[in-house]
């Protein structure tokens, strides 16, 4: 089958259309019409080859919804017509340690749904797995649920593994991670503590109407100092470099700082690590039953990504508006007529 993306040739280079053959369906896989796919920081780092391991020419893009175009013959689960969401894993081995007992994401012979060697959703159509689609919930649209595949899932596995009912959590950053963690956490009983730089009025409204019950400019030093030992775990969703160690001061002893964004940072490990107690621990998206949870729980509360959507044939304009952090919080390509 011919398909149609959108692929960049070279590190950084602008997007251009590309038309690939799809292999043959295996009896294991889908086919999926894309209708929307969501735009991740983690496709520009993809498209920037920033961890040197890009396999030019990519088409990226991981945060897919669309419907089911052909399954083959060994597919049950799903029919055809079927609308389905795909997040940043198009397979696993199945039989490993890990997937059987539900981490399939950390499989070692797992493949990405971009950048591991097949196109991702920044196309036509997308082939996997089909262990790896999963159907949407009829309460959740499609464009604000494309983000929900990668972001909602690494955000809710983060919480659901390391949180408990009532507890006092920091969300770091609210961005295109941090403002679905912050939904996520106030519907599970939390109350979140949302750290963003210089948050205007605005802002700070907007944060609170997602879920927090406060907000804090993760730039005022006097601000972190009150907090001193006061949050059970704090939530990075932060891109880019970040002095930790205010932040661990404001966890409680046995608290935990999480790491789901790409954000190297400095750590103080004997004053604040072992003295407190405190752990520094990371978290790689979710697996298939965290997946189908997520969005069980997702349309139970009405939990949605906040953004925009472009045409997909807008895809360089849209990846300038992330890249310049110009979208508030999540942009989205949508097909026309999909």
């Amino acid at each position: 089958m011919r398909a149609h993306g959108y692929a960049a040739t070279s590190a950084g280079a602008a997007l251009t259309p590309l038309a690939y053959d799809l292999p043959r369906l295996e009896p294991h896989e889908v086919r999926i019409a894309v209708s929307h796919c969501g735009i991740c920081y983690s496709d520009i780092d993809l498209i920037d080859n920033a961890f040197k391991r890009t396999p030019f020419p990519i088409v990226p893009g991981h945060e897919i919804v669309g419907h089911v175009a052909e399954r083959g013959s060994a597919v049950k689960h799903l029919q055809v017509g079927q609308r389905v969401g795909v997040g940043p894993q198009r397979s696993a081995c199945l039989q490993c340690a890990c997937c059987e007992t539900g981490h399939e994401q950390l499989c070692v012979d797992g493949s990405a749904t971009a950048g591991g060697g097949a196109p991702g959703g920044f196309a036509d159509t997308v082939q996997l797995d089909a262990a790896f689609a999963f159907a949407l919930p009829d309460a959740l649209a499609s464009a604000m649920t494309a983000p929900l595949m990668c972001a909602g899932l690494t955000m809710y596995n983060a919480l659901r593994k390391h949180t408990s009912a009532g507890m006092r959590v920091g969300m770091l950053g609210v961005g295109g991670l941090g403002h679905v963690g912050l939904q996520f956490a106030a519907k599970m009983g939390h109350e979140v503590t949302a750290f963003t730089l210089a948050p205007s009025l605005e802002d700070m409204a907007l944060v609170q109407r997602l879920g927090a019950r406060s907000v804090v400019d993760s730039s005022d030093p006097e601000a972190l100092a009150a907090l001193r030992s006061s949050l059970d775990v704090i939530i990075s969703t932060v891109h880019g470099k970040v002095d930790f160690n205010p932040f661990i001061s404001a966890l409680r002893p046995n608290g935990k700082l999480c790491l789901v964004g790409n954000s190297p940072g400095q750590i103080s490990v004997l004053g604040r690590l072992v003295l407190g107690q405190r752990a520094v621990v990371g978290v790689a998206s979710g697996g298939r039953h965290d997946a189908n949870q997520m969005l069980a729980f997702a349309a139970q509360h009405d939990i949605a990504a906040v953004g925009e959507t472009l045409p997909m044939s807008a895809v360089n304009k849209a990846l300038t508006l992330v890249r310049a952090q110009d979208v508030r919080f999540r942009m989205v390509l949508e097909n026309e007529g999909a």
